[in-house]
């Protein structure tokens, strides 16, 4: 259902039990791991759990840009890493 929508690549995303799942981060332009899972919804608002990092971000916002989403997934990836 999520595959190839949005700009993505086809492979880039999935769909699970009721949430997307990222099956490659890199087509689909996100900074998080493969596996992770959540739900995007409405204007930006968006909940990720990456089990491979056992982080969990949520993020709700009032905008239809996507930037600022991957921008939000950057910044929250490099405070782990500092």
């Amino acid at each position: 259902m999520v595959n190839g929508q949005f700009g993505r690549h086809d492979r880039a995303m999935g769909f699970g039990p009721s949430l997307q799942t990222v099956e490659d981060p890199v087509a689909a332009d996100r900074r998080i791991s493969s596996g992770t899972y959540g739900w995007a919804g409405a204007y930006s608002c968006n909940v990720s759990i990456d089990p491979k990092e056992a982080a969990a971000t949520i993020i709700m916002m009032q905008t239809a840009s996507g930037a600022l989403q991957r921008d939000f997934d950057n910044a929250a990836r490099q405070a782990i890493v500092e």
